[in-house]
């Protein structure tokens, strides 16, 4: 990671914790627990931390890390500071009240072990942000109009193997991004790489063009499918979750469990069609059918890929700075060139939502034996 992004996450994170108020509202938490447990009768007292403790859980729902994109998170994680991961936190408040038993004694011990832990923690980011800042070290910002992709692969997937990671960075512009730029602008685009991370397998790239509305445009159709692949996967979650409970009765005969196989993966490549479909209706220039063919084919295999790196736990996260609007006698100063930037920027925004949510509670649908023999036929391809 470069070190202008890590000044970015660090101060975000500095900013995000002191402005909800984190530690506060935590060390009230541990303070009304203190005075139940040398009263644990007084109804005030139980009312309080109740309270108390409702304040940290509607916090942590909405807590600002919640919505990071998977290499800030990473980021986070690296920095030791997994504590406000807001994810994380919650699990160890929740573990401290039921794995006590609810004593209100116990439970404050583990929340101030916690709060110890949390308060050394943002002296530790304080201390980073002001020598970042000594060292006059810029924070890495998007400009405005400026689109990224990101691109996280799941360490399991990658099996620590170099030689696959970079196959897979050669696979984001060869099989995602070429497609998708010759969908939305008629002629191929290469990508400019704004930062790799060979420890946890993390590309940062934007696409190789000037041309504000060009990145946009193509940025824009890579999120639309991704959203709508993730909503293919959702469509199909509840029959994998049946089968997984059939799988738990031993009469279950083996060809019902093997027809849920295949009824899934057709309805998933059913969805990647109208997916295709839609993207082409979309974004798609006047062409020849040929050449149209052309097109539905490549972007037919990166639709592929695409849900074969997110079925394995991969993540692609898009981000864009929405432009100032501009005057009427300036270049795009339109209200034409102005609303379909905006629509733009809300395609990525929405995208990342959605992505985020799936990344929270969704398990691999296929098979991974399914997924390597795809990945073979590609690399013979």
């Amino acid at each position: 990671m470069n070190v202008e992004r890590l000044h970015k996450i660090a101060n975000t994170l500095k900013m995000d914790i002191e402005t909800s108020r984190l530690i506060e509202i935590f060390a009230q938490l541990v303070s009304e627990l203190g005075q139940l447990s040398s009263d644990t009768g007084n109804a005030t007292h139980q009312t309080n931390v109740a309270n108390s403790r409702k304040a940290l859980v509607d916090l942590l729902v909405d807590f600002p890390t919640n919505s990071y994109p998977s290499s800030w998170r990473h980021a986070v994680e690296e920095l030791s500071l997994d504590w406000f991961i807001a994810t994380n936190l919650m699990e160890s408040v929740n573990e401290a009240f039921e794995g006590t038993g609810m004593v209100p004694a116990a439970a404050q011990k583990a929340l101030q072990e916690i709060l110890s832990a949390l308060q050394a923690d943002k002296e530790t980011l304080d201390q980073l942000v002001v020598a970042l800042v000594a060292l006059e070290i810029g924070k890495e910002e998007l400009t405005e109009g400026e689109c990224e992709i990101s691109v996280s692969f799941n360490a399991d997937a990658i099996k620590s193997d170099l030689v696959r990671f970079g196959g897979r960075v050669l696979d984001i512009e060869k099989l995602v991004v070429k497609p998708f730029s010759v969908l939305t602008t008629g002629s191929a685009k290469n990508l400019r790489l704004k930062s790799i991370s060979s420890s946890n397998f993390i590309v940062i790239f934007q696409l190789a063009t000037d041309n504000l509305f060009d990145a946009a445009k193509t940025t824009a159709a890579i999120a639309l499918a991704v959203r709508w692949v993730i909503t293919a996967y959702k469509e199909v979650k509840g029959l994998k979750e049946s089968q997984s409970s059939f799988k738990e009765d031993e009469d279950t005969p083996e060809k019902l469990l093997a027809g849920i196989d295949d009824f899934v993966e057709a309805k998933i490549d059913k969805a990647l069609g109208k997916v295709l479909e839609e993207l082409v209706d979309k974004y798609c220039k006047k062409t020849t059918p040929t050449k149209l063919n052309q097109l539905k084919a490549s972007l037919r295999k990166s639709l592929k890929v695409i849900a074969k790196w997110i079925n394995e736990g991969s993540t692609i996260e898009t981000r864009m700075e929405l432009p100032a609007p501009k005057s009427a006698d300036e270049e795009g100063g339109t209200p034409e060139t102005a609303e379909e930037l905006s629509g733009y920027y809300e395609a990525i925004t929405e995208a990342h939502t959605v992505q985020i949510a799936f990344e929270a509670d969704t398990e691999p649908l296929l098979s991974l034996e399914k997924l390597e023999d795809e990945e073979k036929d590609e690399e013979q391809e």
